[in-house]
């Protein structure tokens, strides 16, 4: 999981009505692996997205961030099969 900056999104476009999710292009695309010879992170380019929303962040409790790990592992294990 890491954290995606907005100026590396595109065509960010709203979904569904009167919703929190968004969906975009993220120029950069996810880390793949490691490049020892390059010395840096090898990425695969422009990725769709899917935002949600955070509102009133300063609210975010232990039960909110276990639901996001929680999600990121079962869509980890999807990408798996």
């Amino acid at each position: 999981m890491e954290w995606i900056p907005y100026n590396r999104l595109k065509n960010i476009n709203k979904k569904g009505f009167n919703t929190t999710i968004y969906k975009a292009i993220w120029l950069d695309g996810p880390i793949n692996s490691w490049s020892n010879n390059k010395i840096k992170w090898n990425r695969s380019n422009k990725e769709t997205v899917i935002l949600k929303s955070l509102d009133k962040t300063s609210n975010l409790n232990k039960e909110f961030l276990n639901g996001v790990c929680d999600q990121y592992f079962i869509f980890d294990l999807y990408n798996l099969f």
